[in-house]
């Protein structure tokens, strides 16, 4: 999944890097990451708008009509726009990952590291203070910090941010160890 997520990243970063310097310029970078939160949001809230933005039944032109029914006047153009975009070139999916390279773009140039922690349970606000604090130490920059809960992990933190990546989940662990008994296995217990 990890992967799929950094390929969907990569493939937005064009967009991202297109519609920030349009929010820049109209002085709405802000603005527009907001109006991009909240559609994001309604993907996760509104199955109705998460069926629309993913159906297959739809093609470009009919998606870009529901669209431009649904949004204009609630969101500004240039919001709008990025979508329209974003469908025409059959790239829909990517509206999560465009909202993500947009805020990275715009912390960059605020000066800001944008990180995330995933972890198996929700951590304690002082555990959340020190990770600020060591990330703010490590990156030079300002942390802004997206704490992810993710059961699968077991226990344990993954902290990634810029092309950083540290992975001490008890996942990772017991993959490591399964790889080694495997390849223990496969030379035999006597060949330590």
């Amino acid at each position: 999944m990890a992967e799929l997520i950094d390929k969907q990243l990569a493939a937005a970063d064009g967009y991202a890097a297109a519609l920030h310097e349009l929010a820049r310029s109209a002085g709405a970078a802000a603005d527009t990451l907001e109006e991009l939160d909240e559609l994001c949001r309604l993907l996760v809230v509104e199955p109705d708008f998460a069926l629309f933005m993913n159906s297959g039944a739809l093609d470009a032109d009919q998606r870009a009509a529901g669209l431009e029914k649904m949004l204009r006047g609630r969101v500004s153009d240039l919001t709008l726009n990025a979508v329209q975009v974003l469908c025409a070139h059959g790239r829909n999916d990517l509206l999560p990952a465009l909202r993500e390279r947009l805020r990275a773009r715009i912390g960059d140039e605020a000066r800001q590291a944008r990180v995330t922690v995933r972890s198996a349970v929700p951590l304690e606000p002082s555990q959340r203070e020190e990770i600020s604090r060591v990330a703010e130490k490590l990156s030079g920059r300002t942390p802004v910090i997206q704490f992810v809960v993710q059961p699968e992990i077991l226990g344990g933190l993954i902290v990634e941010f810029d092309d950083w990546r540290f992975d001490n989940s008890v996942r990772r662990h017991l993959q490591g160890a399964a790889r080694v008994l495997e390849e223990r296995g496969k030379r035999g217990f006597s060949d330590n």
